[in-house]
């Protein structure tokens, strides 16, 4: 009886704790209106972050510093609406998607390194769909995932980082009107703009993966009739950063709870004596 007492309460425990939470959060830079894609450098010191009218800031992912802006800058020429953004370590470049009707829909690539170029803005090649909102590395070269999300498609694609050629996909997705993505080896994630879940996908097979928290509720509130617009970035530790842009915040968001285990064997060792 003692045992199966144990066993319920560890089940209760385990079963109870939420599997999601919020690690860290700042505001974007007081003149970012409208924060919408966002991506990391290699090492997760620095943060690019797209204003929905063209400008992008970089900004402190320090502790000390956190959000506190390093530099903005305007692309030339300007690249507006950027959905999605994926940094390129070997170039030291960005790479963004214009996240517009199909007719312009499009890739570009935004040099960083000091020199006459800097900040340039180059096409790399248009997009054939409307609304591509996220975009995220794959890990196989030479692929780029993007989120199609008009009003009748709600797909991921993976492209071609230098033509656009789809290499895989399209991928149904369940998300109401899917925004973010990011991805970790193993799943896809797509965050809904409607209702600010995000769901998870394998990314061999494309089914949707429930479990383990999936799919994750929102984990903040917003005023009624704020949409959840905004796109996600996974790090080298496996937790995400998401954006948002009704509150103009970022999150760094961890899904896989890691503060269970000493409250959870404490017990149990009480439980035994």
């Amino acid at each position: 009886m003692k045992y199966l007492l144990i066993l319920i309460l560890i089940f209760t425990i385990f079963s109870t704790v939420d599997s999601a939470y919020i690690v860290k959060e700042f505001y974007a830079p007081p003149t970012c209106l409208y924060p919408l894609g966002i991506t990391i450098d290699d090492t997760g010191d620095y943060m690019w972050i797209s204003d929905i009218h063209g400008t992008i800031y970089k900004v402190s992912l320090d502790d000390e510093n956190l959000g506190e802006e390093i530099e903005q800058f305007v692309p030339d020429p300007p690249v507006t609406s950027i959905g999605g953004m994926v940094y390129d370590s070997e170039n030291n470049d960005l790479i963004v998607v214009k996240a517009r009707e199909p007719a312009s829909s499009a890739m570009y690539t935004i040099e960083l390194d000091e020199g006459p170029n800097q900040y340039d803005s180059t096409l790399r090649f248009d997009i054939t769909f409307g609304w591509p909102n996220g975009s995220a590395w794959d890990d196989i070269e030479p692929g780029i995932w993007i989120v199609r999300a008009d009003y009748v498609y709600r797909e991921l694609y993976l492209v071609h980082k230098d033509t656009g050629e789809v290499l895989e996909g399209p991928i149904s997705v369940d998300t109401k009107y899917p925004n973010g993505l990011a991805y970790d080896g193993t799943y896809l994630y797509n965050l809904g703009n409607y209702d600010g879940y995000i769901l998870r996908y394998d990314r061999m097979t494309g089914e949707r993966a429930d479990g383990d928290g999936f799919p994750l509720p929102p984990l903040f509130e917003l005023n009624e009739g704020e949409l959840y617009s905004g796109n996600l970035v996974m790090n080298d530790v496996g937790e995400f950063w998401q954006s948002c842009e009704a509150n103009r915040k970022i999150y760094l968001i961890n899904f896989i709870s890691n503060n269970i285990e000493t409250v959870s064997i404490g017990m149990i060792k009480c439980l035994v004596r």
